[in-house]
């Protein structure tokens, strides 16, 4: 995280680019490593209107596995842990008395 740090003129334009395509700030946070509050409060001090539609988690997955071919990637770009997930659904299926795959 970029804490305490002014805003470069590159993280900016990137900032109003992303937020413009229709990302959420918690995606553009992501992208440059800093808060989610961070781009807003400078999205709020840039005045930058709220885009016309914003892009689903659904299409962003899409999107980055189309782009990567990964799974886990994809899922870690909508802020999903795939293997987290699948730990405690193996941790479930076990105190269950299943058999998970």
């Amino acid at each position: 995280m970029n804490n305490g740090q002014f805003w470069t003129e590159a993280e900016t334009q990137a900032l109003k680019d992303l937020r413009a395509a229709g990302n959420s700030f918690a995606v553009i946070a992501r992208f440059l490593k800093r808060t989610r509050n961070a781009c807003i409060g400078h999205a709020n001090r840039l005045r930058l209107n709220a885009p016309d539609r914003l892009i689903t988690k659904e299409e962003h997955f899409s999107d980055v596995l189309a782009e990567t071919g990964s799974i886990q990637q994809a899922g870690r770009a909508i802020g999903y842990d795939l293997d987290k997930s699948m730990s405690r659904f193996r941790k479930v299926c076990k105190e269950l008395g299943w058999q998970a795959q």
